[in-house]
């Protein structure tokens, strides 16, 4: 029942990306997050190229190297690059919890 609730979690987390301007880089990552949750995969290939994709976005995101977009955009206290590195923690630190399971 979890993994279906984080299904649709990170469903919903790509939807609402979209209207990002680097939505291309962001709402990729939560739909694969998604399928990878719900295909219960323990594909170690898989995973560790997840990891890897994921960890090279939030520190490039963190650098400030991959946003086109040079305004800075507060919403709930955070600029844009960290709450993208929140996501991309918290789509980690989910495949491997339900990679687990």
């Amino acid at each position: 029942m979890a993994n279906k609730i984080a299904v649709i979690v990170f469903l919903a987390f790509g939807l609402l990306n979209l209207n990002d301007p680097d939505w291309y880089l962001w709402t990729p990552m939560y739909f694969i997050t998604a399928a990878i949750i719900f295909s219960k995969t323990k594909n170690k290939l898989t995973l560790n190229i997840f990891y890897l994709l994921v960890v090279v976005l939030v520190v490039l995101s963190l650098m400030g190297t991959i946003t086109l977009d040079k305004e800075v955009d507060s919403m709930v206290g955070m600029v844009e690059n960290k709450r993208e590195a929140i996501g991309g923690v918290f789509s980690i630190c989910s495949v491997w919890f339900f990679s687990r399971k």
